[in-house]
């Protein structure tokens, strides 16, 4: 397990990803989380080839009706994301707020 100084759980998911494939031969993970924050880092790993060929990445969250498995692998492949924010604060990424981002992510979930 790798020492760290995260004080976030949203910049801790994606270090515990790395570190389990990186101790492991375990290629198929699945992280919980309803924080819009966690989806963007873990997608953000994705986008630059962080997890290797063979691991499998599923984003889980909602509750009841709501509830969905995302993987990022071909989510990342169609939407062609690279780098993004994780910013608490609300700002903006290249002129875009996280809102429009996100708005626009859901929309092509939807599809």
């Amino acid at each position: 397990m790798s020492i760290h100084n995260h004080e976030e759980a949203d910049t801790m998911i994606p270090l515990q990803v790395i570190d389990a494939i990186g101790d492991s031969t375990l290629r198929d993970i699945d992280v919980w989380s309803p924080d819009t924050d966690v989806l963007i880092l873990l997608m953000d790993l994705v986008a630059h080839g962080r997890l290797g060929a063979f691991t499998k990445l599923n984003f889980l969250t909602g509750k009841g009706d709501t509830y969905r498995s995302i993987n990022f692998r071909e989510r990342v492949s169609v939407i062609g994301f690279h780098d993004f924010t994780g910013a608490d604060w609300g700002g903006k990424f290249v002129v875009f707020s996280k809102k429009s981002w996100i708005t626009s992510y859901r929309s092509i979930l939807a599809q």
